[in-house]
């Protein structure tokens, strides 16, 4: 390993001798190297010596992220490159169809491959890292920048949702069947059923693999008609079925809650900001291990 290193470092020096190379080695990461190319685009006709050793150092802690992912076998598989290519499709108006046929394809998925791996990453070295911040953090912060006091409503909703069924009914209008098979099963649930039980059985949203409980939503910003079917509601009490136009549902208040968004906030910037913290410390801890030489002279 040793004996390699100095190899590839007497050919570099062979090569900051010369003006020829556009694509000169500015710098060694264990055994990956890093040429002018990683940088050249943000490299202004202005920028000093200090400023393109930062964007050096960036590539450098880069490398060493790349190469603990390999290490750990931390990429991304196939299913969640997949899943995310197709997000980015329907994102830019496209089909994943016609992603694929785009001359860019291969470096659209090679960037987002790099972003899902250091996501991984990330979340590997955050895995048992409590980044809450401390309630002294919390109230220098409302010291500096105090809270309004606008309180905001908040509900956790549980659903179930249908558009079709298979069965053997004739029924007048699917709308008629579709209510008579929700108001069966709002009778099943006053005499004891689970709700969320039979939201995982019969409901055909996504949220059927939670039971059909929704995260925090903010009341305010629910469509119309959500808000008025849930004013007449107290909590837990289940709604008659209404029709979206798409579909047909129950629906019921699991928890509400009143919260400052101004103190949410806070909590979340000072969390991402110790998250920050954290792992910028951990990438530079890789440096530590890591055979790292800069040409200096060549920036």
């Amino acid at each position: 390993m040793i004996c390699r290193l100095r190899t590839i470092a007497v050919f570099v020096l062979l090569v900051l001798n010369s003006n020829v190379f556009a694509n000169s080695i500015i710098a060694i990461v264990n055994d990956d190297i890093i040429t002018w190319n990683s940088i050249i685009s943000k490299v202004k006709p202005e920028s000093t010596k200090e400023e393109k050793l930062d964007l050096v150092n960036i590539e450098v802690d880069l490398a060493l992220q790349i190469q603990k992912i390999n290490e750990m076998g931390l990429g991304p598989t196939s299913a969640s490159l997949e899943s995310t290519l197709k997000n980015v499709a329907n994102n830019n108006n496209l089909t994943f169809d016609q992603l694929q046929s785009l001359p860019q394809y291969d470096e659209i998925v090679k960037e987002v491959t790099k972003k899902l791996a250091l996501r991984n990453l990330k979340d590997f070295a955050l895995k048992d890292i409590d980044t809450s911040p401390t309630q002294d953090a919390i109230d220098i912060e409302l010291l500096l920048n105090p809270s309004p006091n606008i309180l905001e409503k908040q509900v956790k909703l549980s659903q179930i949702v249908v558009s079709t069924l298979d069965t053997t009914e004739n029924p007048s209008s699917t709308d008629e069947m579709l209510i008579k098979f929700l108001s069966g099963l709002i009778d099943k649930i006053d005499k004891g059923a689970s709700f969320s039980d039979l939201a995982k059985l019969h409901s055909q949203d996504q949220s059927y693999n939670t039971g059909g409980l929704s995260g925090w939503l903010i009341f305010d910003k629910l469509p119309q008609l959500f808000k008025d079917t849930l004013k007449s509601l107290s909590n837990n009490q289940i709604s008659e079925p209404f029709s979206t136009g798409k579909d047909w549902r129950i629906i019921k208040i699991s928890d509400e809650r009143s919260i400052d968004p101004h103190l949410i906030k806070i909590q979340k910037q000072l969390e991402q900001s110790n998250i920050d913290k954290y792992y910028s410390n951990w990438v530079r801890d890789l440096r530590r291990d890591a055979y790292i030489a800069i040409f200096k002279e060549k920036l």
